[in-house]
């Protein structure tokens, strides 16, 4: 049960960016392009599994998308809207597929 409310959570999540990124007009080609970006994290994998598991986890929560978006709006900088919109939609994507954060070695 709890893993269907994660998949429903990203869901959510993820309309509410595609809707909001839309409002703003920004380029959807540039969000097709940046929307796996997150994911580049998981090179950190190369260093070792601990390592990699961190930066994974770093990149795919929305603490740090967050306060990105907070800094765009207290800063009116459009680009930093536009990246955070794609991040966060990015993560609620992965919990939407049921891509979760991963366990420390």
């Amino acid at each position: 049960m709890n893993k269907w409310i994660l998949h429903i959570e990203g869901g959510v999540v993820l309309a509410f960016t595609i809707y909001f990124y839309s409002e703003q007009q920004f380029s959807w080609l540039l969000f097709l392009i940046l929307l796996l970006a997150p994911d580049l994290a998981a090179l950190a994998y190369l260093v070792n599994k601990k390592f990699g598991a961190v930066c994974y986890n770093i990149a795919h929560t929305y603490a740090l998308p967050g306060l990105l978006l907070f800094l765009s709006i207290i800063f009116e900088q459009p680009i930093l809207l536009l990246i955070s919109f794609i991040w966060i939609a990015h993560i609620g994507m992965d919990r939407l597929f049921g891509f979760n954060l991963k366990e420390l070695p």
